[in-house]
C-alpha cells in the first residue's frame, strides 16, 4: 500500500507506528499528526478517527511489518540495548544490574575472557624435555592427534617464542612490579 492520500492521516499512521516503541499514545500521536494539541480533544477525535477510517488501521499494520523485516538484531543493536538497560539502572540507583549489562556487553564485544586451566595438579612434574611438554600439548588438544616431528618441533618453537617474550617483559625496568 503506497502512502495514505491525505497527509494527515499518513502522519497519523507515521506517528503511531513510531509511538509503539516509546510510549506514545493515540492522543499524542495525533497531536504529533499536526491535529489539536489540547489532550481531551485529540483522545477523543484519536479514536473517532481510528473506528471511522479502516485505511489508517490497515497502514499501521502495513508500516509494523515492514518494520519488522527491516529490524535486524546486530552486535550494534544489542550493545545499544544493553547500554539503556544499564543506563535505566544507574538512575534507579540498580547497581547490581549496572553490572550485569556492563557484562553482557563485555561479552558480546568478546573483551571477556574465559580460561580454562589444563590438566590436573602435578600432571608437569615428571618432564624432562621440551619434546615431552609439546607431546602433552599436542594429546590435550586433540587426543587422537598423531604426533610427528613436524608437530612437536612447530609446538617447541612456539613455547620458545613465548619463552622469549616473557624474557623480555620480565627483563624490562620500563614496568614496575606490583
Amino acid at each position: 500500500m503506497p502512502p495514505l492520500e491525505n497527509p494527515r492521516h499518513e502522519a497519523f499512521a507515521q506517528a503511531l507506528v513510531e509511538g509503539l516503541g516509546t510510549g506514545r499514545t493515540h492522543a499524542e500521536a495525533y497531536s504529533v499528526a499536526g491535529y489539536t494539541s489540547n489532550p481531551k480533544a485529540a483522545k477523543a477525535s484519536a479514536s473517532r478517527l481510528l473506528k471511522g477510517a479502516k485505511h489508517i488501521v490497515e497502514r499501521v499494520q502495513e508500516l509494523q511489518a515492514e518494520a519488522a523485516t527491516h529490524k535486524r538484531v546486530t552486535v550494534e543493536s544489542i550493545v545499544e540495548e544493553l547500554e539503556g538497560a544499564r543506563q535505566i539502572a544507574q538512575v534507579n540507583k540498580q547497581a547490581s544490574a549496572m553490572v550485569a549489562a556492563s557484562t553482557a556487553k563485555a561479552k558480546i564485544l568478546g573483551l571477556e575472557v574465559n580460561r580454562t586451566e589444563l590438566g590436573r595438579p602435578g600432571d608437569f612434574d615428571a618432564i624432562s624435555n621440551k619434546g615431552e611438554l609439546a607431546d602433552i600439548y599436542l594429546l590435550q588438544a586433540n587426543a587422537d592427534a598423531v604426533i610427528t616431528v613436524d608437530k612437536r618441533n612447530m609446538v617447541i618453537a612456539e613455547l620458545e617464542r613465548h619463552m622469549s617474550a616473557i624474557s623480555a617483559i620480565a627483563a624490562s625496568s620500563d614496568h614496575p612490579q606490583q
